[in-house]
């Protein structure tokens, strides 16, 4: 096992399970076959439609408003029926490209299963001491829908629709560890991480907005909102052990800290995994 094999977790996608998933004449992504007869079911209002293989929202609902009301209705229903888990009631955009108006939004827990294009902001965060270099690390709450009791960054959240990537991540840093918008303000963006795989919720066809932060030394983060159980402060030989010899974190956190390791030296390319841990992380 290696750093290769996290890396192979996020890139796990049989094209032959799914169909391709159009809004309003735009190709927005791939779900999976079973839930899209379940979409298209007759005893719904025809708000999806199949047309040569493909899945349709009905082109006759024209506005996004339109269509996030009558796809609502069907999530619900579903829902109801059992077939959309960890309902969060959060709303998330449904666009063709990150930045794209939106041309409806979905509630959180059904982006996966419609195998649309979700996104995230993830902090590393780290602390210097004499020459060494070490990472906050986060253990998810075991009550989280996705990835309970994994290892996770600092940080890392979801992106909702109405906000926007800074916001997001300043909101995320004091709800998650109390880390106060003053210091939360100096993150630096430093780039993004992709991946298109097969989870246990559905399809995952995201792009992750990576940001670091040197964080004071004496500052211990505490979570706010009962996301996250625990924090341990780690040096990165640490973390790339556990990252190496299992899949103890989340598989998109583990990604992001591959990221990390990468960007900061600790994997050098004379180490045999570096180029496939370099080009790995985005495979969008």
């Amino acid at each position: 096992m290696g750093l290769l094999d996290r890396i192979a977790e996020c890139s796990l996608f049989n094209p032959d399970r799914y169909v391709h998933f159009f809004v309003a004449n735009q190709h927005v992504g791939y779900t999976e076959k079973k839930f899209a007869s379940r979409l298209i079911d007759s005893s719904f209002s025809p708000t999806f439609l199949s047309e040569n293989g493909k899945l349709h929202v009905n082109p006759r609902l024209k506005t996004p408003d339109e269509r996030t009301k009558a796809v609502e209705k069907v999530l619900l229903k579903l829902r109801e029926m059992g077939f959309v888990p960890g309902w969060r009631n959060e709303q998330y955009p449904v666009v063709r490209r990150f930045g794209g108006k939106p041309l409806l939004s979905v509630e959180r827990a059904a982006v996966s299963l419609l195998g649309v294009r979700g996104s995230g902001v993830h902090l590393n965060g780290y602390v210097k001491r004499k020459k060494q270099t070490l990472m906050w690390v986060g253990k998810r709450s075991h009550l989280k829908p996705t990835g309970p009791g994994k290892f996770d960054q600092i940080v890392a959240g979801g992106m909702p629709i109405g906000i926007s990537v800074k916001d997001n991540l300043i909101k995320e840093c004091w709800e998650e560890a109390s880390i106060p918008r003053e210091i939360a303000k100096n993150a630096q963006s430093v780039g993004v991480v992709t991946y298109l795989t097969e989870r246990p919720d559905g399809l995952r066809h995201d792009m992750e907005f990576v940001f670091d932060l040197k964080l004071p030394d004496n500052f211990v983060p505490m979570n706010v909102d009962g996301e996250v159980s625990d924090f341990f402060l780690w040096p990165l030989s640490k973390v790339k052990k556990s990252l190496a010899e299992g899949s103890d974190f989340k598989f998109n956190s583990g990604l992001v800290a591959i990221d990390f390791l990468v960007r900061h030296g600790y994997i050098k390319p004379e180490d045999p995994e570096f180029v496939g841990a370099a080009l790995g992380t985005n495979a969008f």
